[in-house]
């Protein structure tokens, strides 16, 4: 395992921005020092930060990256090179696969496609369905970042219904992350509008309205305080949804909130210009005037994460009706992020708690998310003096496309280190293997 010493750096960690340098051994951060006046043992590579900013490695708490199951649109290889690419060095997949991961079986067949294909650190969800509460009872919780719950009907058909197993997973010491719609109100709207608009968009932000969102969240919120469960709320899209979950955080003590770039970039205007491409659920619904609103609001969400789900692009040319919901996006949410901080909505620091700490913190990731000594070395050198324009040709997805294509990025990624190996280097992809599951230290 190589050892880096990293200077002349910018260091952005646990809301300070300092110069400094990193000493790396044994995947692990050895030393931090302000300034950079130390000389480089032999035995470490030496690397001229040139006064770029280092960062922890990013960490995606919510994305689908569809395999098993989905291998057409996505796989883990294909996804992880896309989020190294992105500045990601650790992600959480959801469990709307094929089989969706409800088991120790299932989780263990996506921890070994991992472990040999990922290029990034790896976790999963395991989700609650009508018939698994024994195994959601029995598994080791090292293993998963929680339970996910899709309270609204969304891909992958497992939505739960049942409302006494939904009350014993409540009640589990596992953080439970919710998609919030109400299947009632959802499937109701249908009956009124998809008949007569099925080729129509502008109809999704109606069918999905903020009707349904905020139905749930009363439902969800209630026995969340009812049980005092941890409860990681998932892509909130709107800021009056937003704000009736903010009434709930003086009675439940674990309660963290998401919001994702397509809910900070997009409202209903751009439905005109990209059509299906930014179908998803919950839907982008938001006034031009209202997405400020939660823009404006960043300082009091916690997490920032991708919910990347790639589709097909020929899927998403289809009628509304049969257009799958779901965009990809994780190689440009840390750029999509950065050009916010450029316009002022929150700071460098903040987003580094955002998109690193914070879900460090909420899903108890064992020493990740932060630079500090004895921690793993996921680390990302970023340049903010290059610009990046996201072009066809770049993307790694293998879906091939992405809604922001033609953006201009304020950043570019230098360099990334997964456990200690420099994995991408101005990129170049060095063909070394050093992701690990990561540890949830949810006892």
């Amino acid at each position: 395992m190589d050892r880096f010493h990293i200077y002349n750096v910018n260091i952005i960690n646990e809301g300070k921005i300092f110069n400094g340098e990193i000493f790396i051994s044994n995947g692990l951060i050895e030393k931090i020092n302000h300034n950079s006046s130390s000389s480089t043992p032999t035995s470490y590579q030496k690397i001229d930060g040139q006064g770029n900013y280092l960062i922890p490695g990013i960490i995606d708490s919510h994305v689908h990256f569809r395999e098993p199951g989905y291998i057409d649109k996505a796989t883990i290889a294909s996804e992880s090179l896309a989020a190294l690419y992105g500045g990601v060095t650790s992600f959480i997949d959801m469990p709307n696969t094929l089989p969706p991961t409800t088991n120790k079986k299932t989780l263990e067949h996506k921890l070994i496609i991992a472990r040999d294909k990922s290029f990034i650190n790896y976790g999963f969800f395991l989700t609650a369905v009508e018939n698994n509460i024994l195994d959601l009872q029995q598994i080791n919780p090292t293993q998963i970042a929680g339970i996910k719950i899709f309270w609204g009907d969304t891909t992958g058909g497992l939505n739960l219904i049942d409302t006494e197993i939904i009350n014993e997973v409540f009640k589990l010491p596992f953080l439970i992350a919710v998609h919030s719609e109400d299947n009632a109100t959802i499937q109701y709207n249908e009956s009124l509008y998809l008949g007569s608009f099925k080729n129509d968009v502008y109809i999704h932000p109606i069918i999905r309205g903020l009707d349904a969102c905020i139905i749930a969240a009363k439902d969800i919120l209630g026995l969340a305080s009812k049980y005092q469960t941890r409860l990681h709320y998932l892509h909130v899209s709107h800021i009056n949804e937003l704000n009736f979950i903010l009434q709930w955080r003086d009675q439940i003590k674990h309660l963290s909130i998401e919001t994702c770039p397509h809910y900070l970039y997009f409202d209903l205007s751009h439905y005109d210009v990209f059509g299906n491409l930014i179908k998803v659920n919950p839907s982008i619904k938001s006034t031009p005037e209202q997405r400020i609103q939660l823009l404006n609001s960043l300082n009091i969400i916690d997490t920032i994460a991708s919910d990347h789900a790639p589709h097909l692009k020929h899927e998403k040319q289809k009628n509304y009706d049969l257009a799958p919901s779901g965009l990809p996006s994780i190689q440009h949410n840390l750029g999509l992020m950065w050009n916010l901080v450029n316009q002022g909505y929150l700071s460098l620091p903040d987003l580094i708690e955002k998109m690193t700490h914070n879900p460090a913190k909420i899903f108890k990731i064992k020493n990740r998310g932060y630079i500090r000594e004895g921690y793993y070395a996921d680390l990302v050198l970023v340049d903010d003096k290059v610009k990046e324009t996201i072009s066809t040709e770049k993307l790694k997805y293998k879906c091939g496309w992405s809604p922001y294509e033609n953006f201009t990025l304020p950043i570019s990624i230098k360099k990334v280190w997964v456990n200690g190996n420099l994995i991408l280097d101005d990129g170049k992809l060095n063909d070394i293997k050093s992701a690990q599951a990561l540890i949830f230290e949810n006892y």
